[in-house]
């Protein structure tokens, strides 16, 4: 290669100008200089050793290296194998660069991959169990999983919510009138997660309630037929009668209507299929017949369990809210 000394041809011009102008004589001066490189490209960015649970491979990020002798040309390659049998893999990727003279290095990331945890679910519920029952006990065991598991119950029906338990192993359900799905989703610390399922049909060992029937709020909770407006002994009690809600399926506003055999707070909320309580509140009824518009404007389109509620007992009853879409 030859390469000029800018200082010498600078000096060499002017030298050559004052002797052309003189005698005529001229001079030149010239080298070349070998360049030897063996080190090799250095990696710029390379991602670092991980552990990947329940997801896919992460895709593989550009990588790039740093070498004066251009260009300089990035191969990548990955291995996939398994460790220990036990569903644990060690994913191998590596990058080759290789510059103009030929000179090469390696960078290697190690991911251990865990595509599965065996997460496993396993849903116990009674063997037979009568319509319009509460506190209907359902359990679940849990295996597989890494990272402790979280539990979420989910009841599907016309006449079924969640009592008590959501978010742990056992739960108790209201059971009405019609079959009951039960679905469990279980997610481990990692992510991974798995769905089970069982259905529970109940048994009518008695003519159905209608709706407004009410239960007396007790450990025992039996059903008390319901009574005649007027009746002395109604107005005795206190128990409601005549419970009614409309329009089912309800828009912007419910109604609620019914008798009351004495002067009484009334207690009433909306609870969805997740045993979530979605409307809490309470009105003062008065001896006689009542009616009150509930506001469930910003209430979820879906199916609710409505729930009238006194001192003495608790009146239930299926509304869906629907709007026009």
């Amino acid at each position: 290669m030859l390469i000029e000394n800018p200082r010498l041809a600078h000096k060499n011009a002017q030298h050559n100008s004052a002797t052309n102008s003189s005698f005529g004589n001229s001079t030149s001066i010239s080298f070349s200089v070998d360049i030897m490189d063996d080190v090799a490209p250095v990696f710029a960015s390379v991602p670092k050793d991980a552990k990947v649970i329940c997801q896919q491979l992460p895709p593989v990020p550009p990588v790039f290296a740093n070498d004066p002798a251009q260009p300089v040309s990035v191969v990548y390659a990955q291995i996939i194998g398994p460790i220990n049998g036990q569903g644990t893999y060690d994913v191998t990727r590596k990058w080759t660069a290789t510059d103009a003279c030929g000179n090469s290095s390696e960078a290697i990331q190690h991911i251990t991959w865990i595509p599965d945890t065996g997460l496993e679910c396993d849903i116990s519920v009674p063997v037979s169990v009568n319509c319009n029952t509460h506190g209907v006990p359902v359990s679940a065991a849990a295996s597989g999983g890494l990272g402790g598991v979280s539990f979420a119950w989910e009841v599907i029906g016309e006449e079924c919510f969640i009592q008590s338990g959501q978010g742990t192993p056992d739960i108790t359900l209201y059971v009405g009138f019609s079959e009951v799905e039960i679905v469990l989703t279980l997610t481990d610390g990692f992510g991974c997660s798995t769905i089970c399922s069982a259905s529970i049909d109940c048994i009518i060992s008695a003519p159905s309630p209608f709706a407004g029937t009410p239960q007396v709020n007790d450990p025992k909770a039996i059903v008390i037929p319901e009574r005649i407006v007027g009746n002395s002994d109604q107005h005795s009690t206190g128990y409601l009668s005549q419970v009614n809600l409309w329009p089912n399926p309800a828009n912007g506003t419910l109604n609620l209507s019914f008798d009351s055999g004495i002067s009484q707070e009334i207690n009433f909320r909306l609870i969805n299929f997740l045993g979530q309580v979605s409307l809490n509140d309470k009105l003062t009824a008065h001896q006689g017949y009542n009616a009150e518009k509930i506001d469930i404007s910003r209430i979820p389109d879906g199916s609710y369990l409505m729930e009238v509620k006194t001192d003495r007992e608790i009146y239930t009853k299926m509304v869906v809210v629907l709007r026009n879409q």
